[in-house]
């Protein structure tokens, strides 16, 4: 289950952020269950609206970002058969997805942010990426997967920023621990 602060709607660019969410791993049983609301959490800020996803097998590609093609490299017309190519996975149904590349809104280097805001670097100014603490921390593992990707959705009535998406982070070595209590959410909008 997740978690979100919809008063707050903290972006994870600081430390402190992460108190607006929480991932909660569920013990896979088909069988629903109740869980209480976190205590600091007032029952008139939770979503009214609920949305059932069915899960469907998709292949997710990587932004052309990731990919670091200079956009010399590539004509406008192939950039735009690219993300074109990519909208059609989605139809036209929000980019929610489990696991995979993301589809990011503004830049496709979140599980390079993970690592440097939940150890403490401030991530929301450009001269923070090249403190001291950030290099320090860029030399440990990096073990960072996309978990899950929220886009802003009209059925459950929920807008990220200005038409934004929520990405939860986890390490990979904690996944498989089933400990997502350090999961890291960075939201990301026009």
């Amino acid at each position: 289950m997740i978690f979100y602060d919809l008063e707050e709607c903290p972006w994870g660019f600081a430390q402190k952020d992460k108190d607006g969410w929480a991932v909660i791993y569920e013990n896979g049983s088909d069988e629903p269950f109740e869980q209480p609301l976190p205590l600091n959490i007032d029952p008139e800020s939770v979503a009214s609206e609920i949305k059932y996803l069915r899960p469907s097998t998709f292949t997710s590609y990587p932004d052309l970002d990731r990919l670091d093609i200079s956009y010399t490299e590539l004509s406008d017309e192939d950039h735009c058969d690219y993300y074109e190519f990519i909208a059609n996975n989605y139809g036209d149904d929000p980019y929610h997805q489990v696991g995979g590349y993301p589809k990011p809104v503004q830049n496709d280097c979140m599980e390079e942010e993970c690592p440097l805001v939940s150890g403490g670097v401030y991530c929301g100014e450009p001269e923070s990426f090249t403190s001291e603490k950030a290099k320090q921390l860029r030399d440990q593992l990096n073990d960072w997967k996309l978990l899950l990707q929220f886009d802003s959705d009209d059925d459950v009535k929920v807008m990220w920023g200005d038409c934004g998406r929520l990405y939860i982070w986890v390490k990979e070595s904690d996944a498989k621990q089933c400990n997502f209590n350090n999961s890291w959410m960075i939201m990301q909008c026009i």
